[in-house]
């Protein structure tokens, strides 16, 4: 959760990030900056309460899949989806079942109680997601 007051952030213009690469890559450089990171909610304000519009000017920090879609733009559903894909490998290795990818393994690695190692984790899956978005033909495969 934001612990110290934040100013609000710009909101990006929708078109600025094309690819699910820039979108991750973007929503990472966001969430590492300190106290821009939430546990729980899309968005918070600068006093930790939830924001109802992820993209509110009020927006100060953001959960994993919070700042993919604060970031927005024709990128974003690929980049939620290899975010899912990412996350559920951390938790339960190589994906056997793509029914199994969902965006509730995102919030399993973003809301882990133990808020240090979530942290990693988020940088981690994030890493592994823009890794991913490299893959061209895996990019075009998914179902969005």
């Amino acid at each position: 959760m934001a612990t110290k007051k934040l100013a609000p952030l710009s909101v990006p213009p929708r078109s600025r990030y094309q690819t699910a690469r820039a979108a991750l890559t973007a929503a990472l450089k966001l969430i590492q900056k300190p106290g821009r990171w939430a546990q729980y909610e899309f968005a918070v304000n600068c006093d930790g309460v939830r924001v109802k519009k992820i993209r509110s000017k009020s927006s100060v920090a953001f959960c994993a899949l919070g700042a993919v879609k604060f970031i927005d733009g024709p990128g974003e559903k690929k980049a939620s989806r290899l975010l899912a894909r990412a996350a559920y490998e951390l938790i339960e290795g190589d994906i056997t079942d793509e029914d199994d990818v969902t965006e509730k393994s995102i919030f399993d690695v973003n809301d882990n109680k133990d808020v240090k190692t979530s942290r990693r984790q988020v940088i981690q899956m994030f890493k592994r997601a823009i890794a991913m978005a490299k893959d061209r033909k895996l990019v075009k495969s998914l179902s969005v």
